[in-house]
């Protein structure tokens, strides 16, 4: 379990972080909410990169502590490097990697790039490949670091919509198979809907709401956080959106017909 208390976090004045509560369980839970509602800076405070306050726990102990791995994906992109697909997931297991590299490395290694799909990148060399490759490659090191807690900044960044789920279905199931706790920053409210077992809503800063997507995907939420009228129907247990209009333009429209 990973629990949050009271998480704040500050930008010199401007304050991102409000008093954040949250408790995260295993399984795959994503966060969405709309662009500077704090998403980022959350990810960046529980992978231990931000100094904020409050206090974060991961399986009773402090998440900067903590004896458990973690593995972080973040938004950017590294930069190109003439290093090979494989030297790059090798780099993910440099806390027990020897002198020399054998066998088992190789083969875990290897694993890692055929449970992605990419296993003939191998040899190749990053500044190869394309956008949407290197993205996959980074989910492969994280992978092979055979972490407790996965944290995921925008995984699908870059991914054609066939990769990208795959990339969902992949990371689902070694969630559940390695009994991981995944959070993902997502953008795409369907496939966060579609693949989650648990959503976070952000909303400047706060928690709007949290729990299954079908309890917290709702036509209120869309309009209180993201400013949109929608419809939304339940199929097969996923709530399915059906944007209309966005209600922020409309409310500016008639803020300058009056003259407001």
């Amino acid at each position: 379990m990973l629990e949050i208390r009271n998480l704040g976090f500050s930008y010199g004045d401007l304050r991102v972080l409000k008093g954040l509560e949250l408790s995260i369980g295993k399984g795959l839970t994503s966060i969405i909410g709309p662009n500077a509602a704090g998403k980022t800076t959350l990810m960046r405070c529980i992978a231990g990169l931000m100094d904020y306050s409050g206090k974060i726990d991961f399986r009773g102990e402090d998440i900067r502590e903590s004896s458990e791995k973690t593995a972080f994906m973040p938004q950017e992109m590294p930069e190109r490097t003439s290093l090979s697909v494989m030297e790059v997931i090798l780099m993910g297991m440099l806390d027990r990697l020897k002198w020399r590299v054998d066998s088992d490395d190789i083969e875990a290694a290897y694993a890692a790039l055929y449970e992605m799909g990419i296993e003939d990148l191998a040899a190749r060399h990053m500044n190869e490949l394309s956008g949407g490759q290197c993205q996959m490659v980074m989910i492969a090191q994280c992978l092979v670091r055979n972490p407790k807690l996965l944290l995921m900044d925008e995984p699908i960044n870059n991914l054609d919509l066939c990769r990208q789920l795959e990339m969902f279905e992949i990371v689902k199931k070694a969630t559940t198979e390695r009994d991981l706790s995944t959070i993902m920053i997502l953008h795409d409210i369907s496939l966060a809907a579609r693949y989650s077992d648990r959503m976070i809503i952000l909303s400047n800063g706060s928690v709007h709401s949290t729990g299954h997507p079908c309890d917290v995907v709702t036509e209120e939420m869309l309009r209180d956080v993201y400013g949109v009228e929608a419809s939304v129907k339940i199929e097969d247990g996923v709530p399915h959106l059906n944007p209309k209009r966005s209600i922020r333009l409309n409310l500016n429209s008639k803020k300058q017909e009056g003259g407001i």
